[in-house]
């Protein structure tokens, strides 16, 4: 992990402990903690590891399963796709897609991690608070 690949409330994994980015101070160091509090400052971006996408993280969050791959939650008039896939050769993936409130396309990409959703729906202006 790089700490390029983050943004400040991000959740991830330090050593133990799941915590959120309170601060990003490049390349090689990140601030921790929660509510703006932070309780670890200049941790090594080595001890850093993504948190998983996995159908607990969904389910707890809000997200409705539907068909066998597939979760969807409505948040702020988004719709929000989740697809776990698996590959040809054994690998797993998941596909994020999301429409606006007349069902049109405005954004798609492939994940793994609690921080790249977080990301993206970021960038999409979509605020979403997740539960640990």
């Amino acid at each position: 992990m790089e700490a390029s690949e983050l943004m400040i409330g991000n959740a991830v994994n330090y050593f133990s402990l799941t915590i959120m980015v309170t601060a990003i101070k490049p390349p090689y160091f990140v601030d921790l903690g929660t509510d703006e509090k932070t309780t670890v400052t200049n941790a090594s971006i080595e001890f850093v590891s993504p948190i998983p996408i996995t159908e607990e993280f969904l389910e707890k969050n809000g997200f409705k399963k539907r068909y066998n791959i597939a979760y969807e939650r409505e948040i702020d008039g988004y719709y929000i796709e989740i697809q776990l896939e698996y590959a040809n050769m054994g690998d797993e993936f998941i596909h994020c897609h999301i429409d606006n409130c007349s069902r049109c396309t405005v954004a798609s990409a492939d994940i793994q991690y609690v921080h790249q959703l977080q990301n993206l729906l970021n960038i999409m202006n979509i605020k979403f608070d997740i539960k640990l």
